[in-house]
Formats: structure tokens, C-alpha cells, sequence
């Protein structure tokens, strides 16, 4: 079984450098990790080059870690752009496919579109620019040797059908992308993740563990925390939300998935209980009984 130690891997790894990133990713018994990047005018790349990427991957390897996906939080839309439109969005995934071929990842995980777009975006819209320049990127991944993973996120692309509208399109052109079964997203949009990892987990390549709780409006409660139908969700420690893990994890058991699971649980204070407790329920669903 193949955890992967996700989001806080990154923070750590750039807070306090990566001896103590690997050292509580082996105290937690991850065997990989997940970098996650932003495509930001204000953000610092883990990873700023290819020669640092080589670095990190002999330090991970030396201590018997791997990394099993990229993630890279973007936009690939910009108002007054066409099909053909480079960006330096785009241009910035080119990079990250770099990166990630160079640090050892089989996948790069990227969103499409971040920004709370969708009152001026049609789906069709979106669809029309966005779909080009994810298969441009694909593309170019795969000529590295890296896979490229969408999840639902958002709202453009988010849920069974709209979802489903994306990836099939980019599949059209791209046979050897995949599905990143980040499954809690689906609440955002007031839909089942058992129904969407059900009816993707042929496709799923890397899944992202999380839970969520609905709670009742708060000041605090960010607006992308609270779904279409104006329910608040929160991150709550694995196995204490709504979301039916066992259902997805046992969905995907059937298919014979042998991908990684990514601990992108929360609250950050109790990421190591959540861990725990996540990874408990992966070895009752994909160990017990073989």
C-alpha cells in the first residue's frame, strides 16, 4: 500500500528544510510523497530547476522515499484568450512537467481553472479554451515519461457530468491521462463521491484521502468551502465527516487499483491523527481478508 504524504510534505519541506520533511514522513510510514506547487505571482517553488529536482529525488531515494505525484494548483483560462493562446500558465506547466520528470514522479496533478470564474465562464466556453492547452501540456508530460491527473474541482469542472464533459474531451486527444480521485470535491457541488469515483475508477491513478463535515454558516467559512446549494463544509480528521471512504476505497479494491493514496487530510493540527486514522481504514478495505 503505497501513502503518500501530501500538502504538509511541501509546507515542511520549504519551512524546515527536507532532512525534517523526510523524517516525519517516515515517522507517519509514508513510503512517497506529493509536492504541491501554485501558479502565483507570489508563490516559491519547492522546486525552482531541474538540477535541484534531481537533488530532492537522490535524497528521497536515499532514504527510501519516492515521489508519486506533482500537483500544480492553476488557471488555465484568462479572459480575451483563444484555443490557441500560449499563457504563462501554460508555460509554468511546461516547467512543472520538467520538474516532475526530473524528481521521479509518474504524474503531474494540475486544476484548470482556480478562479471564481464561473458567473462570465460557460461551461462550453471553458471547454473551447481550456481543453487545447491541457492537451498541449499532456502532450508534452508525456513526451518526459509523466502522466497527466485531473480532478472535479471548482465549479466549471465539477460533478459526474461536468467533469466527464473535461476529461473526456482531453482523452480524445490524450489516450494515457488519467483521473486523480480526489472524490471529497464532489460535496462542493452537492454531488455523491461514491457515484463519482464509481463511475471513474477505471481511470483513477492517484487518489487523494480527505473527509469533510458540514457545519452551520460561520464569517469564517471561505466561499469555496460552501456548495452550490449553500451547505458549509469544513476538514475534519478521516472517518469523522460525511464522506463514505470505505465505499470509494472499496469501489476502487474491485477494479484492482494499485495506485497511491495522498493524506490530503485536514485540520493541519491533527494531520497526524488523521493519518492514522486514514490509514487504518486502507488496510481494512485493501488488506484484510487477502
Amino acid at each position: 500500500m503505497n501513502c503518500t504524504m501530501y500538502a504538509k510534505f511541501s509546507r515542511m519541506f520549504k519551512a524546515e528544510g527536507i532532512a525534517r520533511a523526510i523524517e516525519v514522513a517516515k515517522e507517519l510510514n509514508f513510503s512517497s510523497v506529493e509536492f504541491i506547487e501554485w501558479v502565483a505571482d507570489d508563490w516559491e517553488s519547492c522546486i525552482k530547476d531541474v538540477a535541484s529536482a534531481r537533488e530532492v529525488k537522490r535524497e528521497l531515494c536515499q532514504n527510501g522515499l519516492s515521489v508519486a505525484c506533482y500537483s500544480v494548483a492553476v488557471t488555465l483560462w484568462e479572459e480575451g484568450m483563444n484555443p490557441d493562446t500560449v499563457t504563462e500558465a501554460e508555460k509554468a506547466l511546461y516547467h512543472y512537467a520538467e520538474i516532475a520528470a526530473a524528481v521521479g514522479s509518474p504524474l503531474l496533478h494540475h486544476t484548470l481553472i482556480m478562479t471564481p470564474v464561473q458567473d462570465k465562464l460557460s461551461l462550453d466556453e471553458a471547454l473551447r479554451c481550456v481543453v487545447p492547452v491541457a492537451v498541449r501540456v499532456a502532450k508534452y508530460a508525456y513526451s518526459l515519461g509523466v502522466r497527466c491527473i485531473y480532478e472535479p474541482q471548482g465549479r466549471i469542472f465539477n460533478g459526474v457530468e461536468r467533469f466527464g464533459a473535461l476529461y473526456r474531451a482531453i482523452k480524445a486527444e490524450c489516450p494515457y491521462v488519467g483521473v486523480c480521485g480526489d472524490a471529497g470535491n464532489l460535496l462542493y457541488v452537492d454531488e455523491s463521491p461514491v457515484e463519482f469515483i464509481r463511475t471513474y475508477r477505471n481511470d483513477i491513478l492517484h487518489v487523494h484521502i480527505k473527509d469533510c463535515a458540514p457545519v452551520e454558516m460561520r464569517e469564517d467559512i471561505p466561499e469555496w468551502s460552501i456548495s452550490s446549494g449553500g451547505v458549509p463544509y469544513v476538514d475534519c480528521v478521516v472517518g469523522t465527516g460525511c464522506i463514505d471512504l470505505e465505499a470509494c476505497l472499496t469501489l476502487l479494491k474491485e477494479v484492482g487499483y494499485h495506485g497511491a493514496f495522498g493524506f490530503e487530510n485536514g485540520p493541519a493540527e491533527k494531520f497526524a491523527e488523521g493519518v492514522i486514522a486514514g490509514q487504518a481504514i486502507l488496510k481494512k478495505i485493501f488488506d484484510e481478508g487477502l
